[in-house]
C-alpha cells in the first residue's frame, strides 16, 4: 500500500477511534443510572485487553522464532563514502538504540523475565479492574464512599508497585535480549576486512547496558490516586460529622 491511502486511512479511522473513549468520558460525566453500567463495560473490555495482552506474549514468546524491540548501544548511521542522497532533507548526524528484529533461539530465561514483565502489566490491569468493579457493586449498594478512598488507596498502591515492577523487569529482559543477540565474543569473515576493529563499523551494533527507566506513569498516577485518596477520606469524615449533628 502506497503512502497516501495510508494516511488517507488513518485520518478516516483516527477521529473514529478517538470517538469512542471521548463519548464514554461524556456520557460517565453525565452520572446517573448509566454511570455503573458505563464503568462496569470498561472495566471488563480492560479484563479482555489484559488478556489479549497475555496470550499475544505467551504466543510471541513461547515459538522459537521471536519478534522483539530491544535497545542497542547507541550506533551512528553512516553513509557510505562516494554515495550521494537523493532525500528530501540532508541528513547531518544521528544514531539508533532501539532495533526491532525476528530472533531465532532466544535464550528460555531471557524468554521467561521478558514474559514476567508482560504477565505484571497484565495482572496490574486486572488488579485495578477488579478493584473499580468492587467499586461499582459499593454504588450499587447505595454507599460509595464506603469503599471509595480504600479503593482509591489500593489503586494507587498496585499502580505503584506493579507498574514499576513491570517497568524494571521490562528493563532487565530487554538487556539479557540485547546481551544474547549482540553481545560478541568472537566473529570471522570471509574476504577482505582489514582495518576493522569492531564490528559497529559494519553497522553491527553493540549490546545496550543495563538501565532502569524510572516508571513515571506509574509513579505519577500513583500519587495521583493517593491524593484523591486523602480528598475521598477528608469528604467521608464530614459526611460523617454532618450526620452527628444531625
Amino acid at each position: 500500500m502506497s503512502v497516501a491511502p495510508m494516511i488517507l486511512l488513518a485520518f478516516m479511522l483516527g477521529p473514529a477511534v478517538l470517538a469512542v473513549p471521548v463519548l464514554v468520558m461524556l456520557a460517565a460525566g453525565r452520572g446517573g443510572p448509566n454511570l455503573a453500567r458505563i464503568v462496569t463495560v470498561v472495566a471488563g473490555v480492560a479484563l479482555v485487553a489484559a488478556a489479549l495482552w497475555v496470550a499475544a506474549a505467551l504466543i510471541n514468546l513461547g515459538g522459537d522464532t521471536t519478534r522483539v524491540v530491544i535497545p542497542v548501544a547507541p550506533t551512528p548511521v553512516k553513509v557510505p563514502a562516494g554515495v550521494t542522497l537523493d532525500a528530501t532533507a540532508t541528513f547531518e548526524q544521528g544514531s539508533f538504540d532501539h532495533l526491532s528484529v525476528w530472533v531465532t533461539g532466544l535464550p528460555l530465561t531471557t524468554r521467561l523475565v521478558m514474559t514476567t514483565a508482560a504477565l505484571l502489566s497484565a495482572a496490574t490491569t486486572v488488579a485495578v479492574a477488579l478493584v473499580v468493579l468492587r467499586l461499582v457493586r459499593s454504588m450499587r449498594e447505595g454507599d460509595p464512599f464506603a469503599l471509595g478512598s480504600r479503593a482509591l488507596r489500593t489503586t494507587g498502591w498496585i499502580v505503584l508497585i506493579g507498574g514499576s515492577l513491570a517497568t524494571w523487569v521490562g528493563n532487565v529482559g530487554d538487556w539479557m535480549a540485547s546481551a544474547d543477540l549482540f553481545r560478541l565474543h568472537s566473529w570471522s569473515a570471509v574476504g577482505t576486512v582489514s582495518g576493522i576493529a569492531d564490528l559497529s563499523e559494519l553497522g553491527w551494533p553493540d549490546a545496550a547496558p543495563v538501565q532502569l527507566d524510572l516508571p513515571w506513569a506509574a509513579l505519577t498516577i500513583g500519587i495521583v490516586l493517593a491524593l484523591l485518596a486523602a480528598v475521598f477520606r477528608y469528604g467521608e469524615r464530614l459526611r460523617h460529622d454532618t450526620e452527628g449533628l444531625v
